[in-house]
């Protein structure tokens, strides 16, 4: 009987290891694609701000492209055609429609999880400024 039991604790123990564990690498997995999805967002917002004022053109990000596999072979998705991606990216999230559509869509009584949230700062406009992306469910074949 004495057996019995020992092996049972030892199960519950291992069981709250593994879910430890678990629970570790799920935040880490999370924390991860935060940062990436950051990244992108930088990306998108610097080359979107330098492709509005007329300082870069087609080549010159073409040639970002070049620079970033030049320098760090190991970067992936850092193509032309993904740096466009992530200006259009930063350009449809940061939008005054996309804005409106989350304050009209997403009222008081919505709550959604932590990491789906928009982390904002100051008004301006009466619309909320987006400090860093975060994750925001939008209906499949919305368009804004």
């Amino acid at each position: 009987m004495t057996k019995e039991v020992n092996e049972k604790a030892l199960q519950s123990q291992f069981s709250t290891i593994l879910n430890q564990i678990q629970r570790m690498r799920s935040l880490a997995v999370s924390e991860v694609n935060e940062k990436h999805l950051s990244s992108v967002w930088f990306v998108g917002q610097y080359v979107s701000q330098k492709i509005k004022c007329n300082e870069w053109g087609t080549k010159v990000v073409a040639e970002l492209a070049d620079y970033i596999h030049t320098q760090d072979p190991t970067l992936k998705g850092f193509s032309k055609r993904n740096i466009y991606n992530m200006v259009m990216f930063y350009d449809e999230y940061s939008s005054e429609g996309f804005l409106n559509f989350v304050a009209e869509k997403l009222n008081s009584e919505f709550v959604q999880t932590g990491p789906a949230q928009l982390e904002t700062g100051t008004k301006k406009n009466g619309l909320s400024v987006i400090w860093r992306p975060k994750i925001v469910s939008i209906p499949y074949g919305y368009r804004l």
